[in-house]
């Protein structure tokens, strides 16, 4: 598996998870925040990032989307303090 289909393949396992669906495992989001970490370690933010992005724009359209990550995902946790890293 190349890089972009390792990322594809991780962004596709990661985002789709509802944290209001019964069927989301919430001993599971420890396990979602060790993959999201292990592929930025592996591979590096500045290639995740863009593809992390690119799911939110297409799949998130409306805030309640978005809320499901900021207030669930330890992801987005992961995700802002990575991008705060970057920009200083």
């Amino acid at each position: 598996m190349n890089q972009t289909e390792k990322i594809i393949n991780t962004t596709q396992y990661l985002f789709p998870c509802k944290f209001d669906d019964p069927a989301f495992d919430a001993d599971d989001s420890y396990e979602h925040s060790d993959v999201a970490k292990n592929l930025i370690d592996e591979l590096g933010w500045d290639m995740v990032f863009p593809y992390w992005f690119d799911y939110l724009q297409r799949h998130c359209p409306a805030e309640p989307d978005v809320v499901n990550y900021m207030v669930e995902k330890p992801l987005i946790s992961l995700m802002v303090s990575q991008l705060n890293s970057y920009q200083t």
